[in-house]
């Protein structure tokens, strides 16, 4: 089956995607460099005490957090989608299918970018009061994981095309 052969429908979406996700990113980036621009640098240190600990318990959480649920939200998301949309008589490859299984992923992300955004503030934040290294570091890797995830178009439309196959020969 595949995608049909006209899929501008999904090119505004996709960019939609795309603002929400840089916007996301661009926020704790913005944050972090305000921060670290009025930043007491004689506060800064390597010390690991209960506000470090914290922080890096948060990100930690928060990053496999950010796999974890976002992919049990999708799958049951999908399973209701798949209900509704047979229900409905739509098909798995229709615009209307298309749009609705894009959503899914969308959802997804965002809640992935939202548990990361907050951890990268949060570490900003207790970087700013503590000054520990271990904080502007795992703010550093949130951030980084943050960029590195950023959605694609192609291998977002691919995920589409391959999760409406999989609806379609009902593996969803």
């Amino acid at each position: 089956m595949g995608l049909p052969n006209n899929t501008e429908f999904l090119n505004q979406p996709v960019k939609i995607y795309q603002i929400i996700c840089g916007a996301m990113i661009w926020g704790a980036l913005f944050t972090a460099a305000s921060l670290l621009f009025v930043f007491d640098w004689n506060k800064f240190n390597n010390g690991l005490g209960v506000i470090p600990m914290l922080g890096l318990i948060l990100g930690i959480t928060a990053f496999v957090s950010s796999f974890i649920i976002p992919g049990i939200v999708n799958k049951s998301a999908l399973k209701v989608l798949s209900n509704k949309l047979d229900d409905q008589g739509h098909k798995f490859d229709s615009e209307t299918g298309l749009n609705k299984i894009f959503a899914t992923k969308q959802s997804a992300s965002i809640i992935r970018y939202a548990l990361l955004e907050g951890a990268v503030f949060a570490n900003i934040l207790f970087f700013f009061i503590d000054g520990s290294v271990y904080l502007l570091v795992t703010a550093a890797v949130g951030a980084l994981i943050m960029i590195f995830m950023f959605p694609r178009k192609d291998p977002t439309l691919a995920w589409v095309e391959q999760t409406s196959n999989d609806m379609i020969k009902g593996r969803v």
